[in-house]
Formats: structure tokens, C-alpha cells, sequence
């Protein structure tokens, strides 16, 4: 900087501006540097925050009860069987369930293709289970979504079913307070799960999931008010995809707030 204190002439000037610029450089390089870290050092995105032990549960992972309509059983034996909250996730299977007079799962994943059409003007969804490592915000219950088959199997409505958000241990534990999953609340599931709202859907009988932007009225116009009614996706394809993470579907990490 010394050399570049003579402003009068222009290389004066010249090698004033030369040596301001360098040492921008050379700051935000050092920014630059402190800002990504090195080998080792936390990526961008990631939260500062210590980790607890856990919830003291065994590191091993259990199977996944699996709903029977009326009870959760064990996937092997079938007999009735729960487990309450994990460290590690449940093991659970793929399948894909369907109502008829009872709840009846095949293994695997059926595409829509594969799905039997619903009555004329009726919402029929099908439940399919991914299997691990998809589960619950408490690893205690296996995760499912849900489809309807539509008559154009080329146009499908992929909805993002809100299931409350939670934060702390509270929001995510305590039943008294819990905001997560709020839908599996009902009756006596304490557990995070996919609630009964979804799977009511799978029968012949009215359900949230068969009203609105999901209804099953075809779109008409009356010819004297030339009025709309019904729905313009009626005969669409439908897959509808449950919260149960309290992430809102947007998490990409599991976090433990309270051992």
C-alpha cells in the first residue's frame, strides 16, 4: 500500500486501485474459506446442535405392527402385538391394501395401471406401503400413502396432505401438547401414525378425501345459467401423501429433542 501513495500521477492512482482490489480479494477469499469450512467441518444447511443420547430403547430395530382394520398384529404371527417408541425405526414391508369386506394386503407396490377402476362417480383409493426405511415420527409405526385410479391413468393430482409441524420435545412427543400427526390423535392411537382420515378413504363411503378438488362429480354446466359445477379433475388419478414426520413433508433428517 506504501508504494501506492502517490495519487497525484496516474500510475499513482493505478496502483492505488490495483492494491485495494487485492486486498478485497484477499478478504472475501478469507470469508469465502471460513464460510465452507474445511474437510471435516459442518456442510452448508446443517444445524449446530448437539445431538442427545437418545430415548434409551435397545439400537435394534423391531418389526413394524401392521393395522388389521380393527388392531395392530405382528406381520408374521398376526397376533396382536405394539411397540412404543424407537431409537431406531421399525422394519416394515411393502404392500399394497385394499377395502373389500375387509382390509386385504398382497406384497409389493401396485402401479396404477395395476389398480382396479373405481365404481362410475365413486373415489376408491388403494393403500401402498413403501416399506423401510419410510416410518412415523416416533419409528413406531410404518408409513403409507394412498391412490385412486382414475379413467386417464396419464393425468394423476398428487396431493401433499398436511399433518401438523412439531419443534420440540413437546410438539413431537407429548401426547397432551403433540402437533404432530394430529389425525392420528383420534380415538386412542398416541403414536405418530397415518391416520384413520386416509384409510377410511380406502371404503365406498363418504371421506375428506372424496370432497372438493376430490370429488368424484363430473364437471357439467347447466344449460339455461350456463353455471359450472362439479369438479374439473373428477375422472383424474389421484395420490395422496400423508404427514406423519411433523415435517410437513419437507425433512430430510431424523432428530432426537429429548432423551
Amino acid at each position: 500500500l506504501r508504494m501506492a501513495l502517490d495519487l497525484k500521477s496516474r500510475s499513482g492512482r493505478m496502483r492505488a486501485i490495483a492494491a485495494v482490489a487485492l486486498l478485497l480479494a484477499l478478504v472475501a477469499g478469507s470469508s469465502l474459506a471460513h464460510e465452507h469450512g474445511g474437510e471435516g467441518e459442518m456442510e452448508d444447511g446443517e444445524m449446530e446442535m448437539e445431538m442427545p443420547e437418545g430415548c434409551g430403547w435397545p439400537k435394534v430395530a423391531s418389526a413394524c405392527p401392521v393395522w388389521d382394520g380393527l388392531k395392530y398384529v405382528h406381520p408374521d404371527s398376526h397376533m396382536p402385538y405394539d411397540i412404543s417408541q424407537q431409537d431406531v425405526p421399525c422394519v416394515s414391508r411393502s404392500a399394497t391394501c385394499r377395502f373389500t369386506s375387509t382390509l386385504q394386503c398382497e406384497p409389493g407396490m401396485r402401479s396404477l395401471d395395476e389398480m382396479d377402476a373405481a365404481p362410475p362417480n365413486q373415489k376408491l383409493y388403494y393403500q401402498l406401503k413403501p416399506g423401510s426405511p419410510a416410518a412415523c415420527g416416533h419409528g413406531n409405526r410404518e408409513f403409507s400413502f394412498f391412490a385412486h385410479k382414475g379413467p386417464d391413468t396419464s393425468k394423476v393430482l398428487v396431493v401433499f396432505a398436511s399433518g401438523g409441524m412439531c419443534w420440540d420435545a413437546d410438539t413431537c412427543g407429548n401426547p397432551m401438547f403433540r402437533s404432530m400427526a394430529i389425525d392420528a390423535l383420534q380415538g386412542s392411537e398416541l403414536a405418530p401414525a397415518v391416520g384413520a382420515v386416509f384409510t377410511n378413504a380406502m371404503q365406498l363411503t363418504p371421506s375428506n378425501l372424496k370432497t372438493g378438488i376430490l370429488s368424484s362429480a363430473p364437471r357439467t354446466q347447466d344449460p339455461l345459467t350456463l353455471s359450472w359445477s362439479g369438479n374439473a379433475f373428477a375422472d383424474w388419478s389421484v395420490v395422496v401423501i400423508p404427514d406423519c414426520t411433523g415435517d410437513q413433508g419437507i425433512g430430510s433428517r431424523s432428530y432426537t429433542y429429548d432423551a
